[in-house]
C-alpha cells in the first residue's frame, strides 16, 4: 500500500515538474521575443492553463496577427474569472476582437468595467435575456452621465417605461448647455422606438412640459426639433391630423430637414 502511494505521489511530481519545465519554456521563449515558438509549445500541451492562453494572446497581438488571438482570449477569460491586470488586458482586446453577442455573455461580467458592461447589456438584450439587461443597467445608472446612459439604451430601447423615467428624471437637472442634446435623444427615441400607447401618453406629458421651456421657445432649430418630436408621438398614438400639423410647423422652422419632408409628404 506504501509503495502504491509512493510511486503515485512520485508520478504525481514528475507531472508537475513537466508541467512547470512547460510554462516556464514557453515564458522563457516569450521573454525572447519568440513568440511563434510561445505558441508553437503551448498547442503542444495537452491541457493549457489560462495564463498559457494569455501568453498565447499576447503572442498572437506581438506577431500582429490580432484576430488569431480572440480564441485565446475568450479561453483566459473563461478560466480566470477574477479581477486582475491581466484579466483587463484580456478584457480590452476582447472588446476589440470579439463580435458574438453569445460570447460576450459567457466571457464578460459586470466586474470587467464600464465598457465591458456597455456590450455585455446590448448582448443580453439581443440575446433575449431583458432581466439581465436591467441588472446591468442598474450598476451603470450609478455610473454613467445622462446622455452616455440614454444613448446607450436608445442603441437597443428594449426598457421603453426605464427610458422614459430617465428622460424625467435628466429634465429635472439638465443644464441649457444640455438641453440640445436631451431634445435630440428625444426624438431620436419618439421617431426609432417600439413605444406603446401608455407609454407614448406618458412621454406627449414630457413634451407639453418642454413647450413652456424658454430655451426651445428662443431658439428655432431646437424648438423645431421639440415640434417633431411632439408630431412624431401624436403619429404613435394614431392622431394624423395633429401630427402633421406639429410637423409642418416644424419644417417651417427649418426647411433642411429632409426627414420632416417625407413625414408631411
Amino acid at each position: 500500500m506504501r509503495r502504491h502511494s509512493a510511486i503515485a505521489f512520485s508520478l504525481f511530481l514528475f507531472l508537475a515538474l513537466i508541467l512547470l519545465v512547460s510554462c516556464s519554456d514557453a515564458q522563457k521563449s516569450y521573454d525572447k521575443g519568440d513568440y511563434r515558438a510561445v505558441i508553437t509549445k503551448i498547442d503542444k500541451k495537452k491541457n493549457p492553463t489560462a495564463w498559457d492562453y494569455l501568453l498565447k494572446a499576447r503572442s498572437y497581438i506581438h506577431l500582429g496577427e490580432e484576430s488569431r488571438a480572440s480564441e485565446s482570449v475568450f479561453m483566459y477569460l473563461m478560466l480566470d474569472t477574477e479581477p486582475s491586470d491581466d484579466r483587463a488586458f484580456a478584457v480590452s482586446w476582447f472588446l476589440k476582437l470579439n463580435t458574438s453577442d453569445k460570447l460576450s455573455v459567457m466571457a464578460l461580467n459586470s466586474s470587467d468595467g464600464t465598457e465591458a458592461m456597455k456590450v455585455l447589456y446590448a448582448a443580453y438584450c439581443r440575446e433575449g435575456e431583458p432581466d439581465k439587461a436591467s441588472e446591468i443597467l442598474e450598476t451603470l445608472s450609478k455610473t454613467l452621465p445622462f446622455t452616455d446612459y440614454l444613448s446607450l439604451m436608445l442603441e437597443t430601447p428594449v426598457d421603453i417605461p426605464r427610458i422614459i423615467d430617465t428622460f424625467a428624471a435628466w429634465y429635472g437637472t439638465v443644464t441649457d448647455g444640455e438641453k440640445g442634446t436631451y431634445i435630440t435623444l428625444l426624438e431620436r427615441f419618439s421617431s426609432t422606438a417600439p413605444i406603446q400607447e401608455a407609454d407614448a401618453k406618458r412621454l406627449l406629458s414630457l413634451t407639453d412640459i418642454l413647450m413652456n421651456d424658454n430655451y426651445y421657445l428662443n431658439n428655432e432649430i431646437q424648438l423645431s426639433v421639440l415640434l417633431k418630436t411632439k408630431g412624431n408621438i401624436l403619429d404613435l398614438l394614431y392622431d394624423k391630423v395633429n401630427a402633421r400639423i406639429y410637423w409642418t410647423q416644424a419644417l417651417k422652422l427649418n426647411p433642411d430637414d429632409t426627414e420632416l419632408k417625407d413625414k408631411i409628404r
